[in-house]
């Protein structure tokens, strides 16, 4: 498994760019920016969740957004993996990954058929539950960032960050930075047509790109 996370960071490292969180200290957030905070990520997914309340054909077309513990529930019931976008509020390739890579078509469409997506503030102050652990905010006198983010991506707090989780929540692997369309894309069929269980991405991406006659 360390092979093809690294096979995918050298492959897309091109293309990578992300944010990393200052150093600037702050305070433990009172309890009306906590509300604040909760009220402007339910607004967020509300409005990258556009046109999913309308018809079957409009959902097609578009991302419905989970929580992390609606798509732990459904993901072994649906036989669906998990894809996790860590993000946070001040960061702009996470704004701009919103805009381009995940509005694709093609994105959108191995997006919905493979996976069960999740949208996860890593600086959200509500805590989660993860396989039985519940998981919060962890203050440090710096950047204020929640335990489960610090959990899955293993401390290497750069955004945005993908994260794949198989239908059992096993993490498969995390992908730093911002991935364009088409990276994206080959990476969703590599992982949700289990083909990294019998190949490399680099063995993968050769077939996909260029298919036998």
């Amino acid at each position: 498994m360390n092979k093809i996370i690294l096979l995918l960071v050298l492959i897309v490292g091109s293309k990578i760019s992300y944010a990393q969180p200052s150093k600037k200290k702050t305070k433990a957030a009172a309890p009306a920016k906590v509300e604040s905070r909760k009220k402007q990520e339910a607004k967020m997914i509300s409005s990258l969740n556009k046109g999913s309340e309308t018809t079957q054909a409009t959902v097609a077309k578009t991302i419905t957004w989970l929580p992390l513990k609606d798509a732990l529930a459904q993901s072994k019931a649906s036989k669906k993996k998990i894809l996790i976008d860590f993000f946070t509020d001040w960061c702009g390739w996470c704004k701009r990954m919103d805009k381009t890579t995940y509005e694709d078509p093609q994105v959108i469409e191995a997006l919905n058929r493979y996976f069960l997506p999740v949208k996860f503030n890593a600086e959200r102050e509500d805590s989660v539950n993860y396989r039985g652990v519940p998981y919060t905010m962890k203050a440090q006198g710096i950047r204020s960032t929640h335990e489960f983010a610090i959990h899955i991506l293993s401390g290497k707090m750069g955004y945005p960050t993908t994260s794949f989780l198989g239908m059992d929540h096993d993490l498969l692997t995390n992908i730093p930075g911002y991935i364009q369309a088409d990276e994206m894309t080959m990476i969703l069929k590599f992982f949700g047509e289990n083909k990294y269980l019998s190949m490399s991405y680099d063995d993968f991406k050769q077939l996909e790109t260029n298919p036998k006659n």
